[in-house]
């Protein structure tokens, strides 16, 4: 079976176009002619899955297609704090093993990014209507309501 970052590795984007991958729960990654990649609410972890006083909060439908080791360059982007879409545990590991990838949110995430040491010049705040410029591309932030909980 092929691995997920091989596809990824192997595709060549014709220019115009963007490929798109399915990473599980609402994450995707996106990738440009040029060979940028856009990750958003990528949760490759298991974090979620935690016990609490009731049992268990959330569990992953299929198991994470990507590791976190496999992402080396590009932006991941959460939407919003909650650990299936800004998943601290990946982002750590990112962060740590790739030094050129970039890091983007709203506001709870910015918090997040700095509550684990992730450097301000990696750290890029999005609010709705804000257009941030990158290597090759520019991503654009989009209101989106997710209802009381965010």
């Amino acid at each position: 079976m092929t691995r997920l970052a091989d596809t990824i590795a192997a595709c060549e984007v014709r220019r115009g176009s963007l490929a798109i991958f399915w990473l599980g729960q609402a994450g995707f990654a996106f990738k440009t002619a040029t060979g940028q990649l856009i990750f958003i609410d990528a949760y490759l972890s298991n974090m979620c899955e935690t016990t609490l006083a009731g049992g268990v909060m959330s569990k992953r439908m299929i198991p994470p297609p990507l590791l976190a080791s496999e992402i080396t360059h590009g932006v991941m982007a959460s939407t919003h704090a909650h650990q299936d879409h800004h998943d601290e545990e990946t982002i750590s590991r990112v962060a740590a093993n790739a030094p050129h990838v970039q890091f983007a949110g709203p506001v709870s995430c910015i918090r997040s990014l700095k509550e684990h040491g992730i450097p301000g010049d990696r750290q890029h705040m999005l609010s709705a209507g804000d257009v941030r410029q990158f290597d090759g591309f520019s991503l654009r932030a989009v209101y989106a309501d997710h209802g009381n909980l965010e």
